[in-house]
């Protein structure tokens, strides 16, 4: 929720006629059964939707987690196995492969265009669990990697350290 009520949902749907309103992309990025995101915006009474949009590729887009700065700008974090998910500005441009790499995607306060968009991931199965914003800008995702090469930079562990999986934070500055 922001300072005046509005609330913002993010989640992820199949739905051919999804309501958009004012999209960034207005349709399902792949064919059903695919899965994109969606980010949708409601008026504090919530009676409308100020805007709602799909966010994916041709395959599955899952699980996105969201937070709001103090501007108003929408942070998704989320999975994706599209190899086409739409980046902008990104840190890690391409897929890394494997079965799904973590997304990150920063929307301005309008839900009018994605200011950036990134993979982050390595070649096996890269889940973000949370996502956070801080008072200067800074986004923390944590997750799980499955990836001995998961992309790291300044790492307490820099190396993959075995078993079922590791636990990832990863910190992106503005």
């Amino acid at each position: 929720m922001d300072s005046g009520g509005n609330a913002y949902v993010a989640g992820g749907t199949r739905s051919i006629n999804f309501p958009v309103v004012n999209p960034i992309q207005a349709a399902l990025g792949g064919p059903p059964p695919a899965q994109d995101y969606y980010v949708a915006k409601l008026n504090a009474a919530g009676t409308a939707l100020l805007f709602s949009t799909h966010l994916g590729g041709t395959l599955n887009d899952a699980a996105p987690k969201i937070a709001l700065d103090n501007a108003g700008n929408i942070y998704i974090a989320g999975f994706t196995a599209s190899t086409d998910f739409p980046t902008v500005n990104p840190i890690q441009p391409a897929f890394g492969g494997g079965t799904r790499d973590a997304t990150v995607t920063k929307i301005n306060a309008a839900g009018s265009a994605i200011l950036y968009s990134t993979y982050v991931g390595g070649s096996l199965s890269d889940t973000p669990n949370a996502i956070a914003v801080d008072s200067s800008g800074n986004v923390y995702v944590a997750g799980r990697t499955t990836s001995t090469d998961f992309p790291t930079a300044n790492a307490i562990q820099p190396a993959y350290g075995g078993g079922v999986f590791d636990v990832f934070i990863a910190k992106i500055a503005p």
